[in-house]
């Protein structure tokens, strides 16, 4: 009777250090394979003017989750970039990206993606192609809530994006942010 007891406890206790990590983190797949996320911040022009001025921009995201590390995301942006004194305009862009979350199974995980996207302006006449690329943390609070803050550049392929076709490379722009992810309930087993 003592020793079934003693084995049950060591399995038990197998079980308890396959899902914990260094620091008694516990390791689990968290998040499910679609998720919602909706984030804004700054972002700050780097273009032909001087004096840039950091400006609102808001996104909405749907996700798709390939592997418990790696994620598709489609995007809608409104972007706001200004100089000071020279460029207030506004630009609507459509971006879809490949995210790489490095340590899936934790609750606080660094984050890269990158990816493509189309841009114009809210008249639809000044439109460009452009790559994005960036680097975040997310914290999961919940295993559907997630909190996350980044940081992106993005290269435009147009000189015109500021209005004026100047100097010897195409206009860029940074975004900074703060986001809500909401990870879709899993399927129960």
């Amino acid at each position: 009777w003592q020793d079934d007891n003693l084995l049950k406890a060591y399995k038990e206790e197998n079980k308890a250090a396959d899902v914990t990590g260094l620091y008694g983190r516990v390791l689990e797949n968290r998040r499910s394979k679609f998720a919602i996320e909706v984030s804004g911040g700054a972002t700050l022009m780097d273009g032909d003017y001087r004096d840039p001025l950091l400006r609102p921009f808001g996104r909405g995201a749907l996700k798709w989750f390939i592997t418990p590390s790696f994620n598709v995301s489609g995007s809608t942006n409104v972007v706001n970039l200004a100089n000071k004194n020279l460029l207030d305009v506004g630009y609507i862009t459509y971006d879809l990206n490949l995210e790489w979350v490095l340590l899936p199974k934790d609750r606080l995980t660094p984050y890269l993606y990158g990816g493509g996207g189309f841009a114009m302006n809210r008249k639809f006449e000044n439109t460009y192609a452009k790559l994005q690329y960036g680097a975040g943390l997310e914290y999961l609070v919940s295993d559907r809530i997630g909190l996350k803050l980044f940081a992106e550049q993005n290269i435009n392929f147009s000189d015109n994006v500021d209005y004026i076709k100047a100097g010897t490379r195409d206009d860029y722009y940074y975004k900074f942010g703060f986001g809500l992810t909401y990870y879709f309930a899993k399927k129960k087993k």
